[in-house]
């Protein structure tokens, strides 16, 4: 197991915030259809 560099850390970092966007996004959506199609 080799130890993570500074930059590797950064980029999980970065790559766990875009997933964590993405799937925040695709919740609300979700949501948001689930609303539309219950008003109907």
């Amino acid at each position: 197991m080799r130890s993570r560099s500074r930059r590797g850390v950064q980029a999980d970092l970065t790559l766990v915030n875009a997933i964590a966007t993405l799937a925040n996004a695709a919740g609300n959506a979700t949501w948001m259809a689930t609303r539309i199609r219950r008003d109907e």
